[in-house]
C-alpha cells in the first residue's frame, strides 16, 4: 500500500510541477533580451558595448549604428518587462573611456554632434560624451550639445539646450552581455587600398552606393559641402566633418559613396586631400542656358538685376538674393555671401550685378551659390561719381597732375 501511495504522490507532484512551468511568464525563458542588462553611466567600463534608448510616453527609440553621415533614424526599440531585445551589430556602440567621459563609436568611426542643422553623425571625428546628471541626457563635452530624438523629424539630433523637440525623454543605457564580438573604431581589418581616380562624369554615372575617387577644383565651400569640377562635370563632396583649410580654387582629391540628395549629386561621407594641377575658370553663360549638367560647376552670369533680398526679417545670417536678366529669366543666389553695412546688406533691390558662382540645385530648382563676397560685383546702383563743374572747359580732359613741360611737349 505504501508503494501505491508513494506512486500516487509522485504523480501528483509531477503534474503540479508541470502546471507551474506552464504558467511561468515568457520573460523568464532564454531569448535575445537576456543578452542586455540595463546599466548606469557610472557603471560603464572601457570597451563595453552599450545600446542607447530614449523613451517618451509609450514610445521607445534606439540609436542605430548605421553609417549614414547624417542624422540617424529613430528605430523603434523592443523592451518587454524591462528587458531589451536588440541586435548588437546594428545597435551596439563601443564605449571607450576618455577624459571627462567616453568616446562612443562603431567600426565606421565615432558618434559626433556634427556641425549645423542640429544633426548627429554616426561616423564623425572622435569626441567625448558625458551624462548631464541634472537632465539625465547624454551631452557632448566640447560643444555642450544634448542628444535626443526629435519629435519633429523622428530621428536622433543634438541641441544646445534641452530643446522642445527632445524635451521630456528618458534615457536608458543597456550593456551587452552576449558572446558576439562588436567592432569599435580603428578595429577590424586593415583599410583597403585607395581606389584609382576617375573623372567626375564617371562618378556621376555611377550606381548609388558605389565608392568613387575624383580630382577637381573647388567651386564652392559651405560647411560640410564642397563642390568640385573637372573638365567633365561637377559634383558635391559631402564631408564627414566641416571643411577646414580648403578654399575656393584649390585642387583637391575627394572620395566617397555616390548618392543624390534633393537632386544634388554627391559623394557622401567624403574624405579629401590637397592636390594641385587644376585652375578655376568660370564659364560665361545666361540664366536661361543653365541645365542640370551645370550643377556644381563654376559659371559667370553678367548684368542681372536684383529683384528680391530675403533674410526673413533679419533672422537669416545670409540672405537669399533673387536676380533677373534682360530676358526675364530669374534665379536665386542661395545663402548669398555678401557684406553688410550698418545692419543693411550691401546688395539691394534694383542693383545690377555681375556674378561668379557655382550652380546648385534643390529638388528640380537650380540655384547659384557663392563662397566669397567678391564673387558678386555691383555694376550699377552705386553712388554717382563727381560732377564735371565746367563741361565747356576746353582743358577739362587734361590730367591735372601733368607739369607744364609735359603739357607743351
Amino acid at each position: 500500500m505504501r508503494k501505491h501511495a508513494l506512486s500516487r504522490f509522485l504523480l501528483v507532484m509531477l503534474v503540479a510541477f508541470g502546471m507551474m512551468v506552464s504558467i511561468l511568464p515568457v520573460g523568464v525563458r532564454a531569448e535575445t533580451s537576456a543578452d542586455w542588462a540595463q546599466t548606469s553611466f557610472t557603471e560603464i567600463a572601457d570597451g563595453d558595448v552599450i545600446a542607447i534608448t530614449m523613451a517618451k510616453g509609450e514610445s521607445v527609440w534606439i540609436l542605430p549604428v548605421a553609417n549614414t553621415g547624417r542624422t540617424p533614424a529613430a528605430d523603434a526599440a523592443s523592451v518587454t518587462d524591462g528587458a531589451l531585445s536588440a541586435d548588437p551589430q546594428t545597435h551596439g556602440w563601443v564605449f571607450n573611456s576618455a577624459e571627462g567621459g567616453f568616446t562612443i563609436g562603431n567600426a565606421n568611426g565615432y558618434l559626433n554632434p556634427g556641425t549645423g542643422n542640429n544633426r548627429l553623425r554616426s561616423d564623425g571625428e572622435s569626441c567625448v560624451w558625458t551624462l548631464d546628471e541634472e537632465s539625465n541626457y547624454l551631452k557632448e563635452v566640447s560643444t555642450g550639445r544634448y542628444m535626443g530624438v526629435s519629435s519633429q523629424t523622428n530621428d536622433w539630433r543634438t541641441f544646445n539646450t534641452i530643446h522642445a523637440n527632445i524635451a521630456g525623454e528618458t534615457l536608458a543605457l543597456w550593456k551587452y552581455t552576449g558572446s558576439e564580438t562588436v567592432t569599435g573604431p580603428g578595429e577590424g581589418e586593415e583599410p583597403e587600398p585607395q581606389a584609382e581616380i576617375v573623372t567626375v562624369a564617371e562618378a556621376l554615372a555611377g550606381a548609388e552606393g558605389t565608392s568613387f575617387r575624383v580630382k577637381g577644383v573647388v567651386t564652392l565651400v559651405d560647411g560640410s559641402n564642397v563642390y568640385v569640377q573637372d573638365e567633365t562635370g561637377g559634383i558635391c563632396l559631402y564631408l564627414k566633418t566641416e571643411a577646414s583649410g580648403i578654399s575656393l580654387g584649390d585642387t583637391i582629391i575627394g572620395s566617397g559613396s555616390r548618392i543624390t540628395y534633393k537632386g544634388l549629386p554627391e559623394l557622401e561621407n567624403a574624405e579629401i586631400e590637397k592636390s594641385e594641377g587644376l585652375s578655376l575658370n568660370a564659364k560665361e553663360t545666361t540664366i536661361g542656358a543653365l541645365t542640370a549638367a551645370d550643377v556644381c560647376t563654376y559659371v559667370s552670369i553678367n548684368d542681372v538685376e536684383v529683384i528680391e533680398v530675403y533674410d526673413k526679417n533679419g533672422t537669416y545670417t545670409s540672405p537669399n538674393i533673387t536676380v533677373k536678366d534682360a530676358d526675364g529669366k530669374t534665379i536665386q543666389i542661395y545663402k548669398a555671401v555678401v557684406g553688410k553695412t550698418d545692419g543693411v546688406w550691401d546688395v539691394k533691390v534694383g542693383d545690377k550685378l555681375n556674378v561668379k558662382a557655382a550652380v546648385g540645385i534643390y529638388n528640380s530648382t537650380l540655384q547659384l551659390r557663392n563662397t566669397s563676397a567678391d564673387e558678386i560685383k555691383i555694376i550699377s546702383g552705386e553712388e554717382p561719381g563727381p560732377v564735371d563743374p565746367d563741361p565747356e572747359d576746353p582743358y577739362k580732359d587734361i590730367d591735372p597732375t601733368l607739369n607744364v613741360y609735359e603739357l607743351v611737349n
